[in-house]
């Protein structure tokens, strides 16, 4: 398998060679890979390769048995917290099926960021009567950030 990680139009590039896997009867096989953190971000062309009886070699090429195939993967950045200075907060009711995500155990005023699952910070403000208004979120699950003068802290919360 081949990931045109720069986008370069080939799949000549080190690293672009993703997985390999020695010849099997197995009628599926699985298995990992890690995306670099220079890959570009966005829509790429990855190659699977199926070659009968033997181990692919290259991204191209011409054999008797077998199969090629192209797809478009997406590659996105995620979102990474700071948790050195962690704030204790809990969040209710999760998942929050209402337009208020309640936000217990804070003290003294605090801010909030809310994050969708690609790291996109999606909306901001005051945590104000101890809740945050979430009605205009789409169903998913999301990340919120509340930070008082001295910490924060991130919590996972599902909007259904």
């Amino acid at each position: 398998m081949y990931i045109d990680y720069n986008r370069d139009g080939d799949f000549a590039d080190s690293g672009e060679s993703v997985y390999s896997r020695a010849a099997t009867k197995s009628a599926s096989v699985s298995g990992t890979f890690t995306i670099p953190t220079a890959a570009a971000l966005g829509s790429t062309r990855m190659r699977v390769i199926m070659r009968y009886n033997t181990t692919p070699t290259t991204s191209c090429g011409s054999f008797t048995y077998g199969q090629v195939e192209d797809y478009t993967v997406n590659i996105t950045a995620t979102a990474k917290f700071d948790t050195s200075n962690e704030l204790t907060f809990n969040v209710y009711p999760n998942p929050v099926k209402g337009d208020v995500l309640n936000i217990a155990n804070l003290e003294g005023q605090s801010t909030y960021k809310i994050y969708n699952l690609m790291g996109q910070q999606i909306s901001a403000g005051k945590v104000e009567e101890n809740g945050v208004f979430v009605g205009s979120l789409a169903a998913g699950t999301y990340m919120i950030e509340v930070s008082d003068q001295n910490s924060s802290a991130v919590k996972r919360f599902i909007k259904q």
